[in-house]
């Protein structure tokens, strides 16, 4: 790609495929606009074009950098249609982009902290390091998505599609996972402290193993369903009908002593 072509794709990125007339910004916070560097500009007002290889490849690495470093806070284009855009990195906070769709985009560690994603279709887009947090992901759809490493804390999942996604060594603490699918998706070492699992269908998540999952103070009752990989009940810090499942067996504190299933 020449470099002009690639600086046509920058201004088109930021302007063209998101706009900014939704942008909210914030006085208090010098972060909360984009902030662009101009180009170097020829004799012609056009940025010089490079003539070495590798003159080229810095001048790309440049340019693209520069609009990494742009803030679009509060953007709001929901709804809209943004397949396979690179939004890699950007500060989208508090974005809203309900219903929007991005199959296929590179959010790899964009902050996306608190912003409106409901119905949001982000089917094989890659969320690496992506941040969530706090965000509104009800009916969210992550098929198939790449997001190892993913920051997604205390969110409502309810009705969520995250089949097949990658979820490894992924942040979900204190998330809502009820009414959730989660066919295929890999969980290896993923951190579901405090979660909420109650109904939830685990049965054919990707783990290599009970140590793969972090449960501790999450919640389950007799609906859930575990991988083949957890055997019942042995499932240590995980709040079962009221009954704690700890050091690998339950505690019969409580009357009635029910057991993962219900059972006595």
């Amino acid at each position: 790609m020449s470099p002009r072509a690639l600086l046509s794709g920058v201004v088109l990125l930021v302007s063209a495929s998101l706009g900014c007339g939704g942008c909210s910004g914030d006085d208090d916070n010098p972060e909360s606009s984009i902030e662009v560097a101009p180009a170097r500009t020829g004799s012609e007002g056009r940025p010089p074009v490079p003539r070495e290889a590798g003159e080229v490849e810095a001048w790309n690495r440049s340019r693209v950098g520069e609009v990494r470093r742009a803030s679009l806070r509060g953007l709001d284009r929901a709804g809209a249609r943004l397949d396979g855009i690179d939004l890699s990195g950007l500060d989208l906070r508090q974005a809203k982009l309900r219903d929007a769709v991005l199959i296929e985009a590179r959010l790899g560690g964009t902050r996306l902290d608190k912003a409106d994603l409901q119905g949001v279709d982000l089917s094989r887009a890659r969320l690496e390091e992506a941040i969530l947090d706090h965000a509104q992901t009800r009916s969210i759809v992550l098929h198939d998505a790449q997001a190892r490493g993913l920051h997604m804390r205390w969110v409502d999942l309810d009705g969520a599609d995250l089949r097949g996604a990658d979820l490894r060594e992924a942040d979900l603490r204190g998330s809502s996972f009820v009414g959730a699918e989660l066919a295929g998706a890999k969980l290896g070492k993923a951190d579901l402290r405090g979660t909420d699992l109650r109904g939830v269908d685990l049965s054919a998540v990707v783990i290599e193993g009970a140590s793969e999952l972090d449960l501790r103070g999450s919640k389950a009752d007799a609906a859930t369903r575990w991988p083949a990989a957890i055997t019942e009940p042995l499932i240590h810090g995980v709040t079962v009908d009221g009954v704690t499942a700890k050091d690998l067996a339950i505690e019969q504190e409580f009357s009635g002593s029910a057991g993962v299933n219900g059972s006595r």
